[in-house]
């Protein structure tokens, strides 16, 4: 063997070497995330540095209509979020196949629904439309939504305390009350959790005021599995 064969032999190996480990890498921070054990969270979750940086409490997306779709609109509605991408094969189709049992229970009494893509760039409006067909998502209770990406990891933190990133997210719905605040996440699932969360959405539709507590401090969560909730699912 000549000089030349042997260097670009070691050349390809070294290649496929960091090529099988940056896969590696990438497939366990999906996995972490979907299950909520990441570790210490990405700069993006953490509360800004300027004070002088206020923390999302309305957001701008656009749904499948492609119209523009502002969270105001979900004012005096209880509603429920949770992030996806159409090209999931399985997690995403079972989490929306979840929703849309949740929307056959509660869409006619007024719960809104929200998805909220991680894949803007493939999740077209045209795109996320005919995703959505596949479950028969009525066309004003159940939003399918796309923005920026960087935009929508701050929807996650900041608004749904979720983390998320390009074509990966945390399995869980979030579930907000008439005023926007955020009362609970859970992991869909479970049948426990689906049992919580039924709940906590039948007490919400009952309340005519908003509840008393003062607003929490963001306190970002030094792993997604910490999750800053009590026994029955309630953030606190």
């Amino acid at each position: 063997m000549n000089k030349t064969f042997l260097f670009f032999a070691a050349l390809l190996m070294l290649f496929c070497g960091a090529a099988i480990v940056v896969t590696a890498y990438r497939l366990s921070q999906r996995e972490a995330i979907a299950s909520g054990n990441l570790g210490s969270l990405p700069d993006h979750l953490k509360k800004p540095d300027n004070p002088a940086d206020e923390l999302l409490t309305d957001y701008t997306l656009t749904e499948r209509s492609g119209d523009k779709f502002e969270s105001k609109e979900l004012d005096g509605a209880v509603h429920v979020a949770g992030f996806f991408f159409s090209t999931c094969p399985s997690t995403c189709r079972a989490q929306n196949e979840a929703l849309r049992t949740l929307h056959q229970q509660f869409g006619s009494k007024g719960v809104r629904f929200l998805s909220i893509t991680v894949d803007p760039k493939k999740d077209t409006p045209a795109t996320l439309s005919e995703y959505a067909s596949l479950f028969g998502a009525h066309p004003t209770e159940w939003l399918f939504l796309t923005g920026d990406l960087d935009y929508t990891r701050r929807i996650g933190a900041e608004f749904y305390q979720m983390h998320v990133e390009e074509g990966v997210h945390m399995n869980r719905l979030a579930v907000v009350d008439k005023w926007g605040k955020l009362r609970g996440r859970f992991k869909w699932q479970e049948e426990i959790e689906v049992k919580k969360m039924n709940e906590m959405i039948n007490t919400l539709l009952e309340e005519t005021e908003p509840p008393k507590e003062e607003k929490a401090e963001f306190k970002p969560r030094e792993s997604p599995d910490e999750e800053p909730e009590d026994d029955d699912g309630r953030v606190k």
